[in-house]
């Protein structure tokens, strides 16, 4: 039974995304939708919220003196990712922002990646950029890409500040591979969509299948 499930795991990946929404404040009640998490008001108050299709994420927390809040968002999707209409190979840099605040303990920051990139700014500093060879490509081949983006705010009590943390995904610039910019390059960045519930018991055949073809092999042997 470990074998069955372990080859389960590695065969079938995880199609669909994951978004997480948290807000805290004290003293007043959450409230939940599908992409937004909310609390408070004027002071304290919190505010989370994710746009899948907009591919962003923010968090923000505010509080006056003796109060308290904080806030969290994440979103993590499995991209498709094709580059159309050349030949060859080339390199895309991932337009990624994140952005942070600080005041005084207050503080929001966040987080993206995608390929090989990684970016993360806790409190405020300056803006930041992946490098132009984040993500080497082969025209007309695609490739599974996994965007996550997260932020979160906390502010605490006798602070009385106002802080957010914002991350997104804007699009790429293409270049060669000896670094020169390209124009005008076609591309697709689509969800990997989830899986048909009719089809786990084909993929649950299909793992049985190979790990019975396995056994019987090595009986032969």
């Amino acid at each position: 039974m470990r074998v069955l499930v372990s080859f389960l795991l590695v065969c079938v990946p995880s199609f669909a995304g994951t978004i997480y929404l948290d807000a805290s404040c004290s003293g007043e009640v959450t409230t939940y939708t599908s992409d937004s998490a909310s609390c408070g008001s004027y002071n304290p108050g919190a505010s989370a919220e994710v746009s899948v299709t907009g591919q962003y994420v923010s968090a923000g927390a505010w509080a006056g003196y003796g109060q308290s809040a904080s806030a969290s968002a994440s979103f993590t999707q499995d991209y498709v990712f094709t580059v159309w209409g050349g030949s060859g190979d080339g390199f895309a840099e991932p337009l990624l922002m994140v952005q942070g605040d600080r005041q005084g303990s207050d503080s929001a920051g966040a987080s993206a990646s995608l390929g090989g990139c990684e970016l993360s700014q806790g409190g405020s500093g300056p803006p930041l950029h992946c490098n132009w060879a984040s993500i080497p490509f082969e025209y007309n081949v695609p490739q599974i890409l996994t965007l996550s983006l997260s932020a979160g705010a906390d502010a605490y009590p006798y602070q009385n500040g106002t802080e957010y943390g914002t991350a997104e995904e804007d699009g790429f610039t293409f270049f060669d591979t000896s670094g020169n910019p390209l124009g005008g390059v076609p591309y697709s960045f689509d969800p990997v969509p989830a899986p048909e519930p009719g089809t786990l018991p084909l993929l649950t055949a299909m793992a049985c299948a190979a790990i019975i073809a396995v056994k019987r092999r090595r009986q032969r042997r």
